[in-house]
């Protein structure tokens, strides 16, 4: 996104210091994305008229997962794609289909606004966004999520998925 010279400097105005003469009225020139989660922004002082560059990062949110054991270790979305590309091996989920539920569970999580979130929380999460795409993934999913060691569990959770989809 490019910020257009004709917008009035008024609203251009940001509160930063001027790297030379330490005064707070510089305005943006120019603005681009140079990545997901980087902003190129040229500034310049209107006090010297000094030019500069500043690169603006998005400071992503620090979660922390608490494990059924009780250990807490800090969040890898990895973890999440990797259990969800487990599920769905062999079933017509696509790799974006994929990223699109790790986005969206770690976007859920952020709303939230906790730091320390147990991975029954995130498991369960997973499992009704998956069962949104496919029945199958969703019911491999659960049957580790839930640890099943019976028939009769694993028959329970598949009666239970019929009868939503129905």
């Amino acid at each position: 996104m490019v910020i257009k010279r004709q917008e009035s400097r008024e609203l251009q105005r940001r509160s930063m210091i001027c790297p030379r003469c330490r005064k707070e009225t510089t305005f943006v020139i120019d603005s681009r994305d140079i990545d997901l989660d980087v902003i190129r922004r040229r500034r310049e002082c209107s006090q010297c008229l000094y030019r500069f560059t500043t690169y603006e990062r998005i400071e992503p949110v620090k979660l922390t997962v608490i494990k059924k054991d009780g250990i807490s270790q800090s969040y890898q979305r990895s973890k999440i794609v990797n259990g969800i590309l487990l599920a769905v091996e062999k079933c017509k989920v696509t790799k974006d289909q994929v990223e699109e539920i790790a986005d969206a569970v770690e976007q859920e999580l952020i709303s939230l606004n906790i730091h320390e979130i147990p991975t029954t929380k995130i498991g369960s999460i997973v499992l009704r966004l998956l069962c949104k795409v496919d029945d199958v993934a969703c019911l491999r999913f659960s049957s580790v999520y839930k640890q099943f060691t019976t028939l009769k569990s694993f028959e329970k959770e598949m009666t239970k998925l019929q009868g939503k989809k129905i």
